[in-house]
This record gives C-alpha cells, structure tokens and sequence, in this order.
C-alpha cells in the first residue's frame, strides 16, 4: 500500500516537472527563433534602405523610334513594341508576347512590328532574319514554337488562368509565317518575336533580307538601334 501511494504522490509531480521544464524549453525556443534571425535581417534591411536612397530616381529610358529603310521599290518599317503597346494591343491577360517570369534567369520576348510594302512580287523567309544583341545571335520565333511554349507553360502553371484557344488565335493571326508572299502593290503587317534571355538595354542591329518571286535575293535591309 505504501509503495502504490508513494507512486500515486511521484506521478503528479513528475508530471508537473516535466511539464514546467518544457514550458521553459520552449519559451526558450521561441525566443531564439524570434530574435536570433533579426540579428541578420535588421542589418540587411538597412542596408537595402542607404543603397535604395543613394540609387536616386530611376531612368526610364526612351522607346526606339520606327525605323524606316527602302530599297528597289520595297519599303520596311520596323517598330519595337514594349510591354505597355502590347497590353495595349492584346490585354494583360492570355497576351502571348508577355511570358511569366523564369527560375532560370531573365527569359524575355523581343517583339518589333514589321511593315512591308512593294511594288513588285517578294518573298520573307523567317529563318533568314537575324537579330544581333547583347552580344548574342538571335532568330525569329515561329508560330508553332510559340504555340509548343505556351502548352508547356500552362501544363506547369494552373491551366484555368489561361485562355490556350485565344492565344493560339493571336499567335497565328500576327506573328511572320515560316514562309511569306507579299504581292506587289499589297501591304503587310506582322510580328517579329524574340526569344531568350536578353538583356534589357544595349545596342542591336537586325538584318531582314527580302527575295524575288524565284527566291533570288533582291536586298537585305539593316536597322540599327539602341534600347
């Protein structure tokens, strides 16, 4: 009898031992979780605010002009169009010219509106078109790798934020064909994308040759511009 009352009186007050050693672990615990990340970020965040007020206001650089080139009765016009002409132009939403951001690195889309005119039967190639920035080499994107990047971004993302069907139809209605017959006396307008990770500042040269009815070469027109 002795030994079950004495069991009896230990319980309870093991219980409360353990109980008041783990209120003052865990106190413990916290209060490093709480205070010893601020030793870290209070530093950081200061930092961040002297760089923020020496930075001073940002510069927003000026968009490209349209450029304008004609040669043996065909003329060219390319214009850059930046994110604000494209929302403009196709929405914020389901805009295929507008990718999500990249875990990778800096994935952009360069997009130029190209305007042909001629008076004679010629002929674009896209894969002829060479784009050359921020020290790197860039082709036209065709229609259907456009199409294959968007069906893999939404796989990825959630499907019911995008309208697939309705960006296919952008896709198809404006940007260059792989092939591309403008017949004399007729006016054309279409997209040019670019694709990768480009910078968003630097100088670039675009070289858009444009061919006969038989596919001899008849010019190849060069822009210039700065970004």
């Amino acid at each position: 009898m002795k030994m079950l009352h004495t069991k009896r009186i230990l319980r309870p007050s093991l219980k409360w031992i353990f109980v008041f050693r783990s209120d003052k672990f865990n106190k413990l615990f916290i209060k490093k979780i709480v205070y010893f990340p601020c030793l870290f970020i209070l530093p950081l965040l200061v930092l961040f605010a002297i760089s923020c007020a020496s930075r001073g206001p940002v510069i927003e650089r000026p968009k490209p002009e349209p450029m304008t080139l004609s040669e043996k009765g065909i003329t060219i016009t390319i214009q850059y169009m930046d994110e604000n002409d494209l929302n403009e132009q196709f929405g914020e939403r389901n805009n295929p010219f507008n990718p999500p951001p990249s875990v990778i690195g800096s994935n952009r889309m360069l997009v130029f509106e190209v305007s042909i005119d001629s008076i004679h039967d010629i002929k674009v190639f896209l894969d002829t078109i060479e784009l050359q920035f921020g020290g790197k080499i860039k082709y036209p994107e065709n229609q259907f790798h456009l199409v294959n990047y968007w069906e893999q971004e939404v796989k990825r993302r959630d499907p019911r934020e995008y309208d697939l069907g309705r960006m296919r139809l952008t896709i198809k209605r404006n940007v260059l064909p792989n092939k591309l017959t403008v017949k004399k006396g007729t006016y054309f307008k279409g997209l040019l994308v670019f694709q990768g990770r480009l910078p968003r500042y630097g100088e670039g040269k675009m070289f858009f040759p444009l061919y006969g009815i038989s596919e001899e070469l008849l010019h190849t027109f060069k822009f210039e511009y700065k970004m």
